[in-house]
């Protein structure tokens, strides 16, 4: 057998996921449940007295590659304020093929005040990112929440111009759809450049700010 017919390796993948959920406390919340499998972890830092508890998603290997996946679950009992964030911008590199899948769910219980403000999403050249982004709301919960993604690595001189980016939002309140958005770009190079979509930016940012 040539060489050149030898089966493939198969790549190492991550499979990593997060599952927070807090309660209600005098600080803001305190963790009720925490189930996290690498590579991502949850760290608390300390707060300002006033400000609610913080809580910093860190992805520990530094980047996600295609084929791999991360899952966040974030719940906020009735009562609590919560703010997640994250140290550092995440970054998606080149992939030689598949996807990088990522899905963020967070329910938002009677009366609870959620903030969610990660860093930026770093798409390199070749990246091919697939995002789901799912929120359920309280007739009387509160939401901020924004998404950054940096299209290639300007200081390098580096565009997004080949690649993938499928991005889904849905909001509901009460189980009713309240909002949902979707992106695809599947050919960056070209869509970039025209005035009907990107029109030559390279970042993009949604901000989302629900209540009753």
């Amino acid at each position: 057998m040539s060489i050149a017919a030898r089966a493939q390796p198969a790549h190492q993948r991550a499979d990593g996921q997060l599952a927070l959920r807090v309660e209600a406390a005098a600080a803001g919340a305190r963790i009720a449940r925490l189930y996290q499998s690498a590579p991502l972890r949850m760290l608390f830092p300390d707060t300002d007295p006033g400000d609610p508890t913080l809580g910093a998603v860190v992805n520990v290997a530094g980047g996600l590659a295609g084929g791999d996946r991360a899952q966040v679950a974030l719940a906020l009992g009735p009562g609590a304020r919560f703010t997640a964030t994250t140290p550092a911008a995440e970054k998606i590199y080149r992939s030689l093929g598949d996807e990088t899948r990522l899905g963020t769910e967070l329910r938002i219980e009677e009366g609870s005040c959620c903030e969610w403000l990660p860093q930026e999403t770093i798409l390199f050249d070749g990246a091919r990112l697939t995002r789901r982004w799912e929120v359920g709301l309280a007739a009387d919960s509160r939401l901020l929440a924004s998404e950054m993604l940096v299209l290639g690595r300007a200081a390098r001189g580096e565009r997004f111009a080949h690649g993938l980016l499928h991005d889904r939002w849905k909001v509901r309140r009460g189980g009713r759809l309240l909002w949902a958005d979707a992106l695809r770009i599947d050919d960056p190079g070209a869509q970039a450049a025209s005035r009907f979509t990107l029109g030559g930016a390279g970042a993009l940012a949604t901000l989302l700010l629900a209540g009753p």
